[in-house]
């Protein structure tokens, strides 16, 4: 797991798709071949007879015959002489299988909106009400398993997100997806849903926003699920 230097991004192009570029600097680089290396010499300490590395184009190695302690000179050299092929080949882009997952960093908290995209509480900055709750808020990669540091930063922003269920009982019901929207006829991002019933107290259903330019009135009782919307 190694803690990255490079730098990545993430963006919709014109046909509206998620595109996704990363590249891998040197010295990361250097950091996996050290990290191969050193597991390998580990693993044939601990009696390993076959060791396979991530590159595509270097066969694993198999060891002919292994000494109790890893110490007998013919292990050593056939080790040594594996180890100096990763070392020729380097980490090729497509030639070593590479993955990650723990993902970090991708939502970062920060004090204001040009350093991170959540707040210190885990609500988005561009968005209110939404929370970010797990490793993409930490400022970095952490360079060890995470799992603990995700459960505090979780506990951390379900306690924002509880003080804010307290502040504003009455929730809203969010904007249908865009392709939603497109299908319905509604070009615009304020889509609310019709109530689904209307009692004696007047229409029942998903609060309006109080700007919204059509009044409850017109709403009809029907039963389906239609959708209008504001411009």
């Amino acid at each position: 797991l190694v803690r990255d230097q490079g730098e990545g991004k993430v963006w919709e192009n014109s046909n509206r798709r998620v595109k996704v570029s990363y590249s891998m600097q040197q010295v990361d680089k250097l950091h996996l071949q050290n990290a191969l290396e050193h597991s390998a010499r580990i693993l044939v300490a601990a009696g390993a007879r076959e060791v396979h590395s991530a590159h595509n184009s270097v066969k694993p190695l198999r060891l002919a015959a292994v000494a109790e302690d890893g110490s007998d000179a013919a292990v050593q050299a056939e080790l040594e002489a594996w180890l100096a092929q990763l070392r020729a080949k380097g980490m090729q882009t497509l030639d070593v299988m590479l993955g990650s997952a723990h993902q970090m960093g991708t939502c970062r908290m920060a004090a204001s909106p040009k350093l991170g995209a959540a707040k210190p509480t885990g609500e988005t900055w561009e968005v209110p009400g939404l929370f970010v709750a797990d490793t993409s808020t930490f400022p970095t990669a952490s360079g060890v398993n995470p799992m603990w540091t995700c459960a505090a930063i979780a506990h951390h922003t379900a306690q924002h997100v509880k003080q804010r269920l307290g502040a504003s009982p009455e929730l809203s019901e969010p904007a249908p997806p865009r392709r939603q929207r497109l299908a319905r006829g509604c070009m615009s991002a304020a889509c609310v849903r019709e109530p689904t019933h209307t009692g004696k107290h007047g229409p029942r259903g998903a609060p309006l926003p109080a700007e919204a330019s059509t009044s409850v009135s017109e709403y009809s009782s029907s039963s389906s699920e239609s959708s209008s919307c504001r411009h």
